[in-house]
């Protein structure tokens, strides 16, 4: 899975991540990631500024060198960065928008399945995601995303925690059994043979450039695989 370059400058780089391609090496895994396959490209050192779940598409912003690495962080950590994404979603959503406002924390089956949340602990940390519906079939919802805040698997599980789970997520899906499918039998269900991930897009980011003070907006366009699903909305 090679990355696509959306927008290059001296410190900067926004890519375009293909779905099913890890961002970084993590755990045992030490197999392709983002950051090999930039490290290969560039010899300076390449650092992420956010992250993508491994089968979430779209586009990544990662600095070159340390020049402007502390400005990009405070954005984030500002909020003043937006960030936006395409979801189908199982369901009806019949709020045509709304804001999710839900805690996220580990939950209690960390220690089996490594990355999985919970919405249900109070104690997690706040979370917000306002979204709105685009359109909507009989059995799926078009949703245009904006997280407020960037927990991990926000999204996911803030869509999921409402009753309408991500297309494709075996994680936070309706029932075990994609799940079981997924993480035991090491492959895809059948229920979901035409999708390669989950039907999540990273679709843009929208930012100051630290150096230039120019706002610049990059989009990522869809997937073949996303764009063949959403050409039914």
């Amino acid at each position: 899975m090679k990355i696509r370059i959306l927008y290059e400058d001296e410190n900067l780089l926004a890519i375009d991540k293909p779905a099913g391609l890890v961002c970084h090496p993590v755990g045992g895994y030490q197999g392709d990631t983002v950051v090999s396959q930039l490290s290969y490209l560039y010899p300076e050192d390449i650092h992420l500024l956010h992250r993508l779940d491994k089968n979430t598409s779209g586009v990544l912003l990662v600095t070159r060198g340390k020049k402007i690495i502390k400005k990009m962080y405070n954005q984030f950590a500002r909020r003043l960065i937006c960030k936006t994404y395409l979801a189908v979603v199982h369901g009806v959503v019949k709020s045509h928008q709304g804001t999710i406002e839900l805690p996220i924390a580990r939950a209690c089956s960390a220690s089996l399945i490594k990355l999985k949340m919970t919405t249900e602990n109070p104690q997690g940390l706040a979370a917000k995601t306002d979204y709105r519906v685009l359109n909507t079939t009989e059995e799926h919802s078009l949703l245009h995303l904006q997280p407020v805040t960037g927990r991990k698997h926000q999204i996911r599980l803030h869509v999921a925690a409402i009753g309408h789970p991500i297309v494709g997520d075996y994680l936070y899906c309706r029932s075990g059994i994609p799940f079981l499918w997924q993480y035991y039998l090491q492959r895809s269900s059948p229920w979901h043979e035409n999708i390669k991930g989950h039907a999540l897009h990273a679709h843009s980011i929208e930012f100051e450039h630290p150096l230039l003070q120019d706002q610049i907006k990059i989009s990522a366009p869809l997937p073949q695989h996303l764009d063949n699903i959403m050409k039914g909305f």
